[in-house]
């Protein structure tokens, strides 16, 4: 209800918005989110802007604008030339666009979408940018924060309720963004598993938002059937709606079943996370299991720590783990703790900084992943970075490559998917050439679809899946 009132809200503002919007003059006490790259120009030196930085005016001369540039909690003092604000948006404004774009992503009430999609259009029409600048911040920020733990539960399934936690941060602020840690039980454990995190002067308490799932298995022994795979994601897209996630920093860490979890469900949706970590246990156990499933991680990063003497077939499968990812080039850390067995502590502070040193890669110039044998359930994977595999069998296998803006791609048992296009990825100012196992499927201009971005978010709950085109391929 809250998000409908906001859109109605926000096509009252409209007559008063449209004047404004002509780009009318730069005023001092205005802040702009820009909407294309600048430069600002300090002390003889230059700072490269970019999309989505804030540029709080403090006075005006003549075709400069002097002011404080803000990029997240930096910030550098200069003058910027006021044609760099022709793109921006003031703050206001874009704060009706942002909850425009909230409603149509988010409510489930169709009235309420139509009015927000026909306020996008407006500001459409108006030539701002609608792309990574309001897209990649669309979210209904709670108002009033919890300062404890919540416990809550969602639908995955028939007749099956999801459990999980989530702590923010101490001292959470709406204004700025957090890392998010999905964090996993061992066996037999619960979502009570984030409060290791608790322990020592572990930082992440005070920097990172913690969702903890509760597995949905009988005995809560195993992580990979469908209901905790939905439980997973549902539980990352309400918490990127609610709360201030940062979409580009969100990472996976677990204790014996949970490093299953963790090493399992990052080589299935390998785009979900920046980084991993895995104690005690990790997936895979058997050689034959590995070199296919680790492929599909090759730009995870992952925090690998057993004990000396836990198990010796987790010792065995961690280091085929480590020693596999060594010969993909993925960046990694092994520990073999010393005087330790089926146990994890005190490395909380390493795998934070370990993770934390990594972002989400969501557009890569070269992929390759592979359908292993699944294990249990009927969960597949459909995103794969920028492509959405609809029709798959297992020991399918596809690969991609980019160059220029040219999209190379060879496929095994795959008959159906659709290639998602961004500014990131090729330039879509000039024509896209698209070729599948030899043959030319697409070649000519791919335009850029506000609607389809937002719909992408809708259905993922991904904010960082910022795809405004797309190819759809059907192979005989």
């Amino acid at each position: 209800m809250r998000r409908v009132l906001v859109v109605l809200v926000v096509l009252g503002w409209w007559a008063a918005l449209q004047a404004a919007a002509s780009r009318g003059a730069v005023e001092p006490g205005q802040t702009w989110l820009l909407g294309s790259r600048a430069t600002l120009y300090r002390d003889g030196t230059q700072v490269a802007l970019r999309p989505g930085d804030r540029f709080e005016a403090a006075k005006v001369e003549g075709q400069w604008a002097f002011g404080r540039c803000r990029r997240g909690e930096a910030s550098v003092e200069g003058r910027l030339p006021v044609a760099a604000l022709a793109t921006a948006l003031t703050a206001e404004r874009f704060e009706a666009l942002r909850a425009a774009m909230t409603t149509y992503v988010y409510s489930d009430d169709e009235a309420a979408r139509g009015e927000a999609a026909q306020a996008i259009r407006r500001f459409r029409r108006a030539g701002f940018p609608l792309m990574e600048l309001a897209a990649s911040r669309v979210g209904g920020l709670a108002e009033a924060a919890p300062a404890g733990e919540q416990q809550l539960t969602v639908q995955v399934g028939r007749d099956v309720e999801g459990e999980y936690y989530l702590a923010l941060p101490r001292g959470y602020d709406a204004s700025k963004t957090y890392p998010l840690i999905v964090t996993f039980h061992g066996m037999g454990g619960d979502g009570t598993y984030y409060r290791h995190w608790n322990a020592g002067d572990a930082r992440a308490r005070q920097t990172c938002i913690l969702v903890s799932p509760t597995s949905t298995a009988a005995g809560r022994r195993t992580w990979w059937e469908d209901e905790s795979g939905a439980l997973i994601l549902e539980a990352i897209r309400a918490t990127m709606r609610d709360y201030s996630v940062d979409p580009w920093r969100v990472y996976a860490e677990g204790f014996s079943m949970g490093g299953i979890a963790s090493t399992f469900w990052s080589q299935t949706w390998p785009d979900r996370f920046g980084a991993i970590g895995a104690q005690a246990t990790c997936y895979w156990r058997r050689r034959r299991d590995v070199a296919g499933s680790v492929e599909n991680m090759r730009l995870v990063p992952a925090f690998l720590a057993v004990g000396e003497n836990d198990n010796p077939a987790n010792v065995r499968a961690f280091k085929r783990l480590a020693g596999e990812l060594g010969r993909l080039k993925t960046p990694h850390v092994f520990k073999l703790l010393e005087d330790t067995g089926h146990e994890f502590g005190g490395q909380e502070e390493a795998l934070l900084a370990f993770l934390l040193k990594y972002r989400r890669t969501l557009t890569p110039r070269a992929i390759a992943y592979n359908y292993y044998e699944w294990i249990a359930g009927t969960l597949r994977p459909e995103w794969v970075y920028w492509l959405r595999i609809h029709d798959a069998s297992d020991k399918a296998r596809i690969e991609a490559q980019v160059r220029a803006n040219t999209i190379t791609i060879k496929t095994e048992r795959v008959r159906r998917f659709d290639v998602f296009l961004d500014d990131r990825l090729v330039d879509l100012d000039r024509p896209v050439s698209v070729l599948v196992n030899g043959k030319t499927v697409h070649m000519g201009p791919v335009e850029r679809d506000v609607f389809l971005m937002l719909e992408v978010i809708r259905e993922t709950g991904d904010r960082a899946r910022l795809f405004a085109a797309k190819v759809e391929v059907v192979l005989r």
